[in-house]
């Protein structure tokens, strides 16, 4: 019975992709993905190769993307069998053509031994079982002016307002959500101590990193 028994349609150009590489490129994407660290999310993993082998970077992504999507089946002796079912599969669903069998298969077992794949795609799970996962922030900062009570009048004070804006994903929906929230010059200086204050944290913790052994993926 095959561990995978069919390919998500979300999936399948990634797939399609890994066969879109000629020989040296993919020699060149191995090369590559050997000589970098972990890192937290398999789109910071593009970021860090992209450049250097000349891909694409959402084909590359999606290549990643489909690879990773394998790894909560991945067990200590079936990864040659993962390999194959997804290769019949492509070939089923004419995501790849017979003649490429072999290729596809030998690169995409290479893919899901890859370590800095497997735990790019783990740490980005992790990441998002939090219920809120944090996307993008910026900071408008504006002049608001405070009226006379005769508004004819030329305003006399004013105030600065920086208006915070975090993009984020809630695990409860497929969107990503948006929020915004005022702050004055005191709660930006609240803002930054406590952000000092996860960074000192931050940095006593990798200290259990360094002597443990264990490679702390950012």
């Amino acid at each position: 019975m095959p561990i995978v028994r069919f390919i998500p349609d979300r999936f399948k150009d990634g797939f399609k992709g890994i066969s879109s590489f000629d020989d040296s490129e993919f020699k060149l994407l191995q090369d590559t993905l050997f000589s970098i660290a972990p890192v937290l999310s398999l789109r910071s993993l593009v970021e860090s190769i992209s450049k250097l082998v000349k891909q694409d970077f959402d084909n590359l992504l999606d290549v990643f993307i489909s690879v990773g999507s394998l790894t909560p089946f991945l067990g200590e002796d079936n990864i040659n069998e993962i390999a194959a079912d997804i290769s019949d599969l492509s070939i089923k669903d004419k995501i790849i053509d017979s003649k490429n069998k072999k290729t596809f298969e030998e690169r995409l077992l290479f893919l899901l031994e890859n370590k800095q794949i497997f735990y790019a795609a783990r740490g980005q799970g992790l990441l998002t079982e939090y219920g809120n996962v944090f996307l993008d922030t910026r900071i408008v900062t504006d002049i608001r002016p405070i009226f006379n009570l005769n508004i004819n009048d030329s305003p006399e004070c004013g105030m600065i307002v920086h208006n915070l804006h975090i993009h984020y994903q809630s695990d409860s929906e497929a969107d990503h959500k948006d929020i915004y929230i005022a702050l004055d010059t005191d709660d930006i200086k609240m803002l930054r101590d406590t952000i000092d204050r996860a960074e000192k944290k931050e940095n006593s913790l990798r200290q259990i990193f360094e002597k443990s052994g264990m490679t702390n993926i950012r």
